[in-house]
């Protein structure tokens, strides 16, 4: 999976979504705004304010969402469609209304009834279209993800029997989460680790050796699955991996659940 062309198709959508969107918004300000203003029909005449907003707004819109984390490689492919949608609808109120007190509040205009017209439109314009698309790809990547086309290096710190009945029940998932297993970290000398599990899985180090595993293989996400008798190596293993970027993933067992410490 390339992430770069990943941000690249967000970068392009939301550009191409903030040209639509002034463009559509353009026209409906010369045919309707200035048609009521006016008293006549105005012919949609492109002029060199439509031309340079071409350039400034959707410059504008990428560099907001630039700012605000949407072109983050790390992310690119963990995007919540929920949560996305949450997302472009705040930024586009607040990019509306910037536009609109910096360049549309000194139209002249029939009633106050035309700038509420405005924005109202404008917005509905660019968070239609760029939720839209973002909606389109996140959908395409969630699709290639439960098809095992798009997956996350991910590390199974354990060795034995937890660890060999989690990886079992994900690998037999019929939509995959998205983890692509690279091996395993034996955690305890004494437990060895499961055969089973060493015929599926790598064997690729030791607890001490953690940090370097991660770094080698580029380890973006680590779920631990110890058995109760290693316990008091977890919190060894949450200081190895703490500031590593990653994302943790911690299983517990019935013991955990029913002493309440999960």
């Amino acid at each position: 999976m390339n992430k770069r062309v990943q941000v690249f198709k967000y970068f392009f959508f939301d550009a191409f979504a903030a040209t639509a969107a002034w463009s559509l918004f353009y026209a409906f300000r010369k045919l309707y705004i200035e048609t009521e203003k006016f008293g006549k029909p105005i012919p949609l005449v492109y002029t060199n304010q439509f031309f340079w907003g071409l350039i400034v707004i959707p410059l504008f819109w990428v560099l907001t969402y630039f700012l605000t984390g949407s072109y983050t490689d790390k992310n690119i492919y963990r995007k919540s469609r929920l949560k996305e949608t949450v997302h472009i609808f705040i930024l586009s109120v607040i990019g509306v209304l910037v536009i609109f007190f910096a360049i549309l509040l000194d139209d002249e205009v029939v009633s106050y009834h035309n700038y509420y017209q405005s924005i109202l439109v404008l917005f509905v314009l660019q968070f239609g279209l760029t939720a839209s698309f973002r909606f389109v790809l996140s959908s395409i990547t969630n699709i290639k993800i439960h098809r095992r086309k798009i997956g996350f290096n991910t590390l199974l710190v354990g060795s034995n029997a937890n660890a060999l009945q989690l990886f079992t029940e994900m690998q037999k998932q019929k939509k995959s989460s998205g983890n692509k297993f690279i091996g395993f970290i034996h955690v305890d000398n004494q437990n060895g680790y499961s055969p089973e599990l060493g015929k599926n899985l790598p064997y690729i180090g030791e607890l001490g050796a953690l940090r370097t595993v991660i770094k080698k293989h580029e380890i973006e996400e680590v779920i631990i699955a110890i058995e109760s008798s290693e316990h008091d190596h977890l919190g060894k293993i949450i200081n190895e991996l703490d500031y590593q970027g990653i994302i943790i993933k911690i299983i517990p067992d019935m013991y955990d659940i029913l002493s309440g410490s999960v």
